[in-house]
């Protein structure tokens, strides 16, 4: 006991409560400075990502460029029918981009294979399309230096056809690069875009320039085929030209808009306009209007021109990159010193916080939980100066009052409403009662009559005819007691006595029923009086507060009758979970100054004596007690119609 009360004493000492609460304050400083400093380190490690992926995707750009170039080339030279002398220029051009776009793969390559960044799913695909094409090289090379005549006539499509794969194949591993998780940064992912889009500019454009300088040196006709894909390549040029215009709007770079203003002269200034006169010339074997060298000289342009596009691109994404890895590295360092000086800053002034803070807030605390939990007995610990913990908890006292007030307010106001419902209830029944006499009057006599009749003629001794005429007067009274009893069933109803025999106490179709007898006597003067129920709907509402709720809107509704004929329609529709009841007519209306007061209690139009203004509000209160609402539409001689949802009740088996 004694070691256990000394560890008590160790533990509740001041250098204890200062020790655990800089330990606790410190934790609690590195959980809120923590994050922000990961998020930075987050945000450089996704910078320096971003920077290596460009740089791999600049790599790939500059193979695709260079591969581009070859391959329409090759595509000239193959299909020149000069001397293979003539052509010793073009092979110097293919040996120099094939060596360029080589290089600029094979150390994309090596960073893919080596994991920076991860290596996409296509990069097997791409090396297998690559050494495909490695003995077509050879066969080409071996080609260029003969006549026409002697080369394989084959040899340019299969050349055509390998050279594109590889370039889809690059094309495919540069998209998952530019999508790779870590870039999709707004303006970065944006000029990844524009990267893609350029390159299938390009690689859209390249073929109508190497196929049709080509044909022009070959002295052929155009295929039909190739005629149709460089139409289908223009069309895709205009697509992706559209796309280029769309991405590059808003990036406010002086070497992105100086290269696509620059496209735009070399391509659809110059380029463009010289393929559509070139290509029908072409398809009819000449002549042409425009040499071929001109023709080859000013498609090189515009893919050049492409080219510097995509350098422009990789340009502003470099510069881009770079500087989010800056800031990157700035947030890093600011978040650093914030969070050392934090904790600095706290080992020097939460020396007090155990003893003046945390103690009180934590009585305070409790009380606060018991408050929210609905204990209202709970005591509020009371202020003990000036602090700040003080008025917190004088602010917790007054919220502790203020729920008390809040509390006791809404059970008046709960009870008030009870009352307010019972008492336009003993008003109405009070109404009914006088209304229900010449109700009860009619089968009452009619019972009377019959029974005296039977009477004075079973006195008299009857048989045959005289036997059934006695019959029919006592099932006449039958009939007469019925109507009596559902009049009164329906009074007792309406009057909270509970609901009829073998009735659900939900039953919408028999409180309809009972509500159009209840109201019967206002409903009198209608023109037609309509009840649409369909099926056997169920609500989620006690049976009398249905009831009453029905015949005060049928009540309104009957008493709207004015000059014009009134049409009085009780109507009932499923939308989900919810019934929807709607009780309209075709009366003298509301005004907007009527409508806007209609649920107000005790406010009515029809003067002193004929109206106590509950009716309404007596239908508005049951129906957001059962979790429903009700809502009015009106205006002046069109009528009046009230719509109630009420929470509905599936049809099947209950209990």
């Amino acid at each position: 006991m004694r070691v256990r009360e000394a560890w008590s004493a160790r533990w509740w000492s001041i250098q204890a409560r200062i020790t655990v609460a800089l330990l606790v304050v410190g934790a609690l400083t590195v959980a809120v400075g923590g994050p922000p400093l990961l998020q930075a380190l987050a945000e450089r490690r996704r910078a320096e990502l971003v920077v290596s992926q460009n740089e791999l995707a600049d790599l790939l750009f500059q193979a695709v460029r260079h591969l581009g170039f070859e391959r329409g080339r090759v595509t000239v030279v193959l299909g020149d029918a000069g001397p293979p002398e003539g052509s010793a220029a073009n092979r110097a051009f293919i040996a120099e981009h094939r060596g360029a776009g080589e290089a600029a793969l094979e150390r994309a390559l090596v960073r893919l294979r080596s994991g920076d960044p991860p290596a996409p799913a296509p990069l097997a695909r791409l090396e297998a399309a690559r050494r495909a094409l490695a003995p077509l090289r050879d066969e080409v090379d071996r080609e260029m230096v003969l006549p026409k005549a002697a080369r394989d006539p084959a040899l340019p499509d299969r050349w055509f056809g390998a050279a594109s794969e590889l370039i889809s194949e690059i094309g495919e591993v540069l998209s998952q690069v530019t999508f790779a998780e870590g870039a999709h940064e707004g303006v970065t992912l944006r000029l990844g875009i524009l990267k893609l889009k350029t390159l299938r500019f390009r690689d859209a454009a390249g073929p109508a320039v190497s196929l049709l300088s080509a044909t022009m040196l070959g002295g052929a006709r155009l295929p039909p085929a190739q005629a149709a894909a460089i139409a289908a390549r223009r069309a895709e040029v205009r697509a992706h030209w559209r796309d280029l215009l769309a991405l590059s709007q808003g990036l406010d770079h002086p070497a992105v808009e100086e290269a696509m203003a620059h496209l735009q002269v070399a391509y659809w200034e110059r380029m463009d306009p010289a393929v559509a006169r070139v290509l029908p010339e072409a398809a009819a074997g000449g002549p042409y209007s425009l040499g071929q060298p001109e023709f080859l000289r000013l498609g090189v342009a515009a893919l050049e021109a492409a080219s510097a596009l995509s350098d422009a691109t990789v340009l502003a994404t470099r510069e881009h990159v770079v500087a989010e890895r800056r800031a990157a590295e700035r947030m890093v360092q600011r978040a650093t010193l914030l969070l050392g000086g934090a904790l600095a800053l706290l080992a020097i002034t939460l020396l007090q916080v155990r003893s003046r803070v945390t103690g009180p807030l934590s009585r305070l605390t409790a009380a606060l939980r018991a408050l929210a939990a609905g204990d209202l007995e709970a005591q509020v610990p009371p202020p003990t100066g000036k602090e700040e913990v003080s008025a917190l908890a004088e602010s917790a006292r007054a919220l502790r009052a203020a729920a008390v007030r809040q509390r006791q307010d809404a059970a008046a106001r709960a009870e008030a409403e009870a009352r307010l419902r019972a008492a336009e209830r003993l008003a109405t029944t009070g109404v009914l009662v006088r209304g229900l006499a010449h109700e009860i009057n009619n089968p009452l006599s009619g019972v009377r009559a019959g029974v005296a009749f039977a009477r004075e003629e079973l006195r008299a001794g009857v048989d045959g005819a005289g036997r059934a005429e006695v019959d029919q007067a006592l099932c006449d009274a039958a009939e007469g007691a019925d109507r009596i009893r559902e009049l009164v069933a329906d009074l007792r109803a309406f009057a909270e006595e509970g609901p009829p025999a073998g009735t659900s106490p939900s039953a919408l179709a028999s409180a309809a029923q009972a509500a159009c007898r209840v109201a019967g006597r206002e409903l009198a003067s209608c023109r037609s009086v309509e009840v649409g129920i369909p099926g056997p709907l169920q609500v989620e509402v006690p049976y009398p507060d249905l009831v009453q709720l029905l015949a005060l809107l049928l009540i309104n509704a009957g008493q709207s009758t004015g000059e014009q004929p009134n049409d009085v329609r009780l109507l009932a529709s499923v939308e989900g979970d919810a019934v929807t009841v709607i009780v309209s007519d075709t009366g003298i209306g509301m005004d907007e100054a009527t409508r806007s007061r209609a649920f107000e209690p005790f406010f009515t139009t029809r003067g002193v004596g004929r109206g106590r203004g509950l009716g309404l509000s007596v239908c508005h209160g049951i129906a957001t007690a059962a979790g429903g609402d009700i809502a009015l539409r009106s205006a002046p001689g069109a009528g009046t119609t009230v719509t109630v949802r009420l929470p509905g009740i599936q049809p099947g088996p209950r209990g």
